[in-house]
């Protein structure tokens, strides 16, 4: 599986096709096999293969979505994520919709592989082992903090 530049220049008049939901739904993939060769646990996604005949339905989009968000708690939330959980629940997908569905995978992509972050920017998580922390998400960890661990 490898990496796909996602489209993040959606216009008004655009639409999304089979290659579209098949480079996101790759993309996705990518995402969670990349990070779970690292100390990340993401569990298994529910892909689809896209067609020509394919319309994407509500459900369709929801789980795009739900994809994205699973392996946006346990990696890290992407700037305006609060955007990605509107998504599904709008009557019709429109070109910002997806500019967003593609900028969150990007941005995703770019912490993890080009920046090669791992969140753990202060230190804070040096006295614990990976094995240690594995039962923990990522959010987990920012939010209660390991001071009784």
């Amino acid at each position: 599986m490898s990496w796909t530049t996602p489209k993040t220049d959606w216009l008004p008049v655009d639409y999304l096709n089979a290659v579209d939901l098949t480079r996101i739904e790759n993309n996705i993939r990518y995402l969670r096999e990349e990070l779970n060769r690292t100390s990340y646990q993401i569990p298994v996604l529910v892909h689809r293969t896209w067609t020509r005949e394919g319309i994407p339905t509500t459900n369709d989009i929801r789980r795009i979505c739900d994809n994205i968000r699973v392996i946006a708690e346990h990696y890290y939330r992407p700037p305006h994520y609060e955007r990605l959980l509107l998504i599904p629940d709008k009557e019709a997908l429109d070109n910002q919709d997806a500019n967003d569905l593609e900028e969150f995978l990007r941005w995703l992509h770019h912490e993890f592989r080009v920046l090669g972050r791992n969140h753990n920017r202060h230190q804070t998580l040096t006295r614990f082992t990976h094995a240690q922390l594995r039962q923990f998400r990522h959010n987990q960890i920012r939010r209660e903090g390991l001071n009784n661990v």
